[in-house]
């Protein structure tokens, strides 16, 4: 279905084969769409996108808008959905593709609505990604341009990558919610990290950032690193099954327990309060100029705990 200038469907379009909506301007669903034997795909060519009913397409869901693209209502594809816009992605609705799913915009992708793919999930905006809603693949990658932020994201079955670049300015990576990973979370900022959430890992967890850090509890199974180059770090209750290596260039500062099952190293260029005490496994080193609290117990003899000028 092709239109000179839009295509509007706002009752309901039933097609037993591949259905192919091409507009020079824009293309608005919203009402049905469902194609229960093959692909769906939308283009607009020099305008924008608006799926608002419900989409449900047997194949791959295929978008293409020159301006934005707008994802609300419920939409369901049982292959790989890949949806591009040359300016914004919205999500306003919920999201769901039975293998993969790529989201690419030129400017922002944000919104309150969700997504939850069975294979790869990968986000990338050029600017701002702010999303509010949960999301979910086997694995996840998400990249901002300038900032990246997201309510939840979890990786069922592998890793999750998030990373902010601070092309215009920003740099912040920022979770509103949990981060759940079976395979290894690395996050990467610019500027701030901020998780209001748990932290919850099969495999390992580094976390950097050019300034600050801000995190609620951290559970890793693997390895966990810590990186706040130029400002402050600060975690609730910290949990490692590996190694804990946690730096930053003013304070650190961990409100909770530091739970280690290897060793532990610490070093901070101002202040470090760990007010819930501290063991590892194997030894620790501990480098501030001013330790508030160290909980030293038999796992961790106190030989080992030095302390800097």
């Amino acid at each position: 279905m092709s239109g000179a200038r839009d295509v509007l469907v706002s009752g309901s379009l039933t097609t037993g084969d591949s259905l192919t909506l091409a507009a020079l301007r824009d293309v608005s669903a919203s009402g049905t769409l469902q194609t229960t034997a093959g692909d769906l795909s939308a283009t607009a060519a020099t305008g924008s996108i608006a799926l608002t009913g419900t989409t449900t397409t047997s194949g791959a869901l295929n978008l293409s808008s020159t301006l934005d693209t707008q994802l609300g209502g419920q939409i369901n594809a049982a292959k790989d959905v890949t949806v591009q816009a040359g300016r914004d992605i919205t999500l306003s609705g919920a999201l769901a593709g039975q293998l993969g799913g790529t989201l690419t915009a030129s400017n922002d992708i944000a919104g309150a609505g969700t997504a939850a793919f069975a294979q790869a999930a990968t986000l990338n905006a050029s600017h701002d990604l702010a999303l509010t809603g949960a999301l979910q693949g086997a694995s996840v990658n998400v990249t901002g341009g300038n900032n990246a932020g997201l309510g939840s994201v979890q990786a069922v079955t592998g890793n999750v990558s998030l990373m902010a670049n601070g092309n215009a300015g920003g740099g912040d990576v920022t979770l509103g919610g949990t981060a759940t990973a079976l395979g290894a979370l690395a996050v990467q900022a610019a500027r701030d990290v901020s998780v209001v959430g748990a932290i919850n890992t099969g495999s390992t967890t580094t976390i950097d950032a050019t300034r600050n850090i801000a995190l609620a509890d951290v559970n890793s199974a693997g390895d966990l690193t810590l990186a706040a180059t130029s400002g402050n770090a600060s975690a609730a209750n910290v949990t490692t099954q590996g190694n804990l290596t946690g730096s930053s260039g003013q304070a650190l500062h961990i409100a909770g327990a530091t739970t280690v099952g290897g060793n532990a190293q610490l070093t901070s260029g101002g202040d470090m309060t760990l007010a819930g005490g501290i063991g590892a496994q194997i030894f620790g080193h501990v480098d501030g100029r001013r330790l508030d609290q160290c909980g030293v117990g038999g796992v961790w003899p106190a030989g080992h705990v030095e302390r800097g000028s």
